[in-house]
């Protein structure tokens, strides 16, 4: 071992003994030890020869339970360093506390927001943030029981835990997702950005929560914009493309598209096509029903809208309200009747509501 060497294991065995960082113990290049008695210094003396030496090498950290490091990048102990651990799947991650791979840079990143390890980032923290507090088993309760009721013994209550631990495990979250990778078709994986960028996987790990993954969509074709009054509805839209002048294709954006310029300036921001790639799901109308004697006030007014009732569009005043309908001149119309789409009926409650006529208030004989 040159001088060099030994001064790099020197300083490697101090930050060793600082941090408390897990290490194993290798003689000759193999590995010697994995649960060394003895501090790494102490084994940097005792060599006597070449091919007696020891060299200590630091190992990935991992929670003292049960627990999958999030490591999509496959980093070594040595790039992860010293003094530091890897996130657990899905570990909440304060912006303070971690930093981020840089997959081109091969170098570590501040983090800039709160996040959680998930996606095709690597994050580390310190060894001194404390790994994440241990998800509970599930137990089924207990409850008080009555005298006619047989009490679960705690083999029984094993027994059931257990059964319902293997029905929760015969269901694979990913089980359509492998199918069609099976199938031929591409799965993609979120990204964890902001702006659902998504990474076409040659061989998916199936080691994230299964909404990170998707079947890649077919390519949906571009529109043509040639400026204008904004072709896109708000409301019906949730995920969106365009390009400008520059050709450039933006990433999917949430935005609402009312947030952008549609008619063209002539300037490279001009927008000169744009796709749908997810549209909002409508939300069901709720069914309609006939009015009640309690929807109807007195001084309400009924008239049938552009609809010829006896030859003449005509007004009503509600003469008398009954338990089946309406009284208007001398006629009772029932609510089935008034909320029959055929005639039009409308109703005007302005006056019984507010003490003052509105002639935009006509509704709907129905509810």
């Amino acid at each position: 071992m040159t001088p060099t060497e030994t001064a790099a294991q020197l300083r490697l065995a101090a930050d060793i003994l600082e941090t408390g960082h897990p290490w194993h113990l290798y003689r000759a290049g193999q590995l010697y030890d994995t649960n060394p008695l003895f501090a790494p210094v102490r084994y940097l003396a005792r060599a006597k020869s070449p091919e007696g030496l020891f060299e200590i090498r630091p190992i990935l950290a991992r929670p003292p339970y049960k627990a999958k490091l999030h490591n999509p990048n496959g980093l070594t102990a040595e790039q992860v360093g010293v003094g530091y651990r890897l996130a657990i799947v899905n570990e909440a991650l304060l912006q303070d506390f971690y930093e981020f791979w840089g997959k081109g840079s091969k170098s570590w990143s501040k983090g800039c927001f709160n996040t959680k390890a998930k996606g095709i980032c690597t994050y580390r923290l310190p060894l001194s943030v404390p790994w994440p507090e241990q998800s509970k088993p599930f137990t089924l309760p207990i409850q008080t029981l009555a005298q006619d009721q047989v009490e679960l013994t705690s083999e029984m209550q094993e027994a059931a835990s257990q059964v319902l631990k293997e029905e929760m495990q015969g269901l694979d979250p990913y089980a359509d997702l492998k199918k069609a990778h099976a199938d031929g078709k591409v799965i993609q994986q979120d990204c964890g950005t902001w702006e659902h960028d998504w990474q076409d996987l040659k061989q998916p790990n199936w080691d994230i929560p299964a909404s990170l993954y998707r079947i890649k969509p077919d390519e949906i074709p571009w529109i043509e914009w040639h400026g204008g009054p904004r072709p896109l509805k708000d409301e019906e839209v949730e995920e969106w493309e365009f390009k400008c002048r520059d050709g450039e294709p933006s990433k999917a954006i949430e935005e609402e598209p009312s947030n952008w310029r549609w008619f063209h300036e002539g300037s490279i921001g001009d927008i000169i096509a744009y796709r749908v790639l997810k549209w909002r799901k409508k939300k069901p109308k709720k069914p309609k029903k006939p009015l009640e004697a309690c929807d109807v006030p007195p001084g309400s007014v009924i008239r049938a809208n552009a609809a010829k009732v006896d030859g003449d569009v005509e007004w009503w005043s509600v003469k008398r309200v009954e338990k089946r309908g309406v009284i208007l001149s001398e006629d009772l119309w029932t609510w089935e009747e008034l909320a029959n789409p055929y005639y039009g009926w409308q109703i005007n409650r302005s006056i019984p509501l507010t003490g003052k006529w509105n002639p935009d208030a006509w509704e709907a004989c129905e509810k």
